[in-house]
């Protein structure tokens, strides 16, 4: 939108410069503002263009780093509430002395 209205402005200026019948202050007046419009859009464009940069970067930084270091934490826990369980189980097996089947076999099976 921005760019629209910097280039709309421009023409408008185009075509008073090559007006003749338009005073001087009416002339430096949409100059000024063709000036002022232009900057506002590359000062838009310029924000823009920081904001999207840091934004990838901080998907970057999640992908490469962040969200491996999740995922490796999630398999740590995952391996030690299996390695809990394989415990438990020859607790079990142990202590129960085959009343409660093979438990020993279930812990077998999960490690």
């Amino acid at each position: 939108q921005r760019q629209t209205e910097a280039s709309k402005t421009e023409d408008a200026l185009y075509r008073a410069e090559e007006d003749k019948t338009m005073g001087e202050d009416d002339l430096r007046k949409l100059k000024n503002s063709a000036d002022d419009k232009k900057a506002k859009y590359n000062k838009a464009r310029e924000d823009y263009s920081k904001q999207l940069t840091e934004t990838n970067r901080i998907q970057r930084e999640f992908f490469k780093d962040k969200w491996p270091a999740v995922l490796s934490g999630m398999r740590g826990i995952c391996d030690r509430s299996v390695e809990s369980c394989v415990s438990i189980l020859r607790r079990l097996d142990h202590l129960s002395k085959g009343d409660l089947g093979d438990l020993g076999l279930v812990a077998d099976e999960l490690e």
